[in-house]
């Protein structure tokens, strides 16, 4: 007796994947390339070994990209959680970051001083912001 397997169409089929996909939050460590900065962030996350050639393409919505302490740059060394989807249109394989970190050398070092900027640039350490500090004495 031959079994024959269950035919989807198309869309079931992505659909099926994106609920198993949407089940596994993941973590991966690589470098950013292909930077593409519209509304949302789009880029490449490529392996940091010349060796290995793999790439992933990310997504990072515009709401998590504004609340980030630093800059993202090519080049730069991140850490990113979230999960993968299928986008059904294109058939498109993408990981949706939720959280991404520079790691490395020197990165803390790095976010600090792309938010001290960005905060410079909006006028928070003008010398008019500034108050004069109250000792407060028991």
């Amino acid at each position: 007796m031959k079994l024959t397997p269950t035919i989807y169409s198309v869309s079931d089929f992505v659909d099926l994947v994106n609920g198993q996909l949407k089940e596994m939050t993941m973590a991966i460590q690589g470098e950013i390339t292909s930077l593409n900065m519209r509304n949302h962030a789009y880029f490449s996350l490529s392996d940091s070994n010349p060796d290995e050639k793999a790439v992933l393409s990310c997504a990072l919505w515009q709401f998590r990209l504004k609340s980030l302490p630093f800059d993202l740059q090519e080049g730069m060394e991140v850490q990113v959680v979230g999960k993968a989807s299928v986008y059904k249109p294109s058939g498109r394989f993408t990981f949706v970051v939720d959280h991404i970190v520079p790691v490395g050398e020197g990165s803390l070092q790095k976010a600090f001083e792309a938010l001290k900027k960005k905060l410079d640039g909006k006028g928070y350490f003008s010398t008019e912001r500034k108050r004069k500090v109250l000792a407060q004495i028991n």
